[in-house]
């Protein structure tokens, strides 16, 4: 499965990141990486919860536990927006803090 499936689909999906975030030539820090690693760790999340975040009918959870998979959506893009502000504030403090101070 993962070699068929899920590798191909990784390169699919960073080879549209790497073209979609071009890093230009008067860039100190690589934007890449900072969009790449909450993705990345969104898609493991999603991965981890996928039929509870979306919330599979044929899913025992709330059988068993009594509790409701509603939450469980929001809460994953909750968790992956945080992921990705994070890392836009990341890469803002990054590139100020690189930038070479005014001599003027």
């Amino acid at each position: 499965m993962h070699d068929f499936v899920l590798f191909p689909l990784m390169v699919l999906a960073d080879w549209g990141v790497r073209h979609a975030v071009r890093d230009g030539p008067g860039r100190r820090i690589p934007l890449l990486n900072h969009v790449r690693i909450p993705l990345l760790l969104s898609a493991v999340l999603l991965l981890l919860f996928f039929p509870l975040v979306l919330r599979d009918p044929a899913s025992d959870y709330r059988i068993n536990s009594g509790l409701s998979v509603e939450p469980y959506l929001w809460r994953w893009l909750g968790v992956s927006a945080a992921l990705l502000l994070g890392s836009a504030g990341l890469y803002v403090l990054r590139t100020l803090r690189s930038r070479p101070p005014d001599r003027g």
